[in-house]
């Protein structure tokens, strides 16, 4: 097990959700430990929707190949991100973390001092003015593959970088109607009476500029 889908506590549901899938932050000494660890407190699902346990809400498409028989004897572990993101695939009131990577094993947490959902949702407004959010949340289940959350968010880059593409055209577009507008202005001639013309016909300030 390399990659983990990551979970937070919903304290009114009294449930798990899953925030993020991370499989960045552990060395490969460390991955050996956790999985010796982690092995005889796991059950195989096979990533079979009906296998889940009732303390779960997962979408089907996360649904992992082992998952932890007690959720509360989970580790703990502090989640580093880039930026927080709206997944439709995750049950955390559809927050999660973009880049997620493990930054500690928070021996001296657990699940009950673990960030909650709640909690996360509070850790949202706030990144609004701050980046690179941390906190800690539950290793409530584990995947069996190497595909990260970074990659399901390859739709949202590409649209991210449609939008940049799009904004340096309009910017294009401007840069060009500016240059012609400046073209326009040099080919007129200047009035003898400048910004004290009285004369106001179309036609007149069409071949004339008006300098002050």
């Amino acid at each position: 097990m390399s990659v983990f889908l990551m979970g937070v506590y919903d304290e009114e549901k009294q449930k798990f959700c899953t925030v993020t899938k991370c499989g960045n932050g552990h060395d490969d000494a460390t991955l050996e430990r956790i999985n010796k660890e982690l092995e005889p407190k796991m059950n195989k699902i096979s990533r079979i929707y009906e296998n889940l346990p009732e303390w779960i809400e997962c979408s089907r498409s996360l649904v992992p190949d082992f998952i932890v028989i007690d959720p509360k004897e989970s580790p703990v572990w502090e989640i580093a991100g880039a930026e927080f993101t709206r997944s439709h695939n995750h049950t955390a009131s559809g927050i999660s973390i973009r880049f997620p990577r493990v930054t500690k094993i928070r021996d001296d947490k657990n699940w009950e001092t673990a960030t909650s959902l709640q909690e996360l949702e509070k850790l949202l407004e706030l990144s609004k003015t701050k980046t690179d959010v941390k906190l800690e949340i539950d290793n409530a289940q584990s995947l069996d593959t190497n595909k990260t959350d970074e990659e399901d968010d390859g739709k949202v880059s590409i649209a991210k970088k449609r939008k940049r593409e799009a904004i340096s055209d309009n910017s294009k577009i401007d840069e060009q109607a500016a240059s012609d507008e400046e073209i326009i202005k040099k080919a007129k001639i200047p009035c003898k009476y400048g910004a004290q013309c009285y004369r106001k016909n179309v036609k007149h300030r069409k071949q004339f500029i008006h300098p002050k």
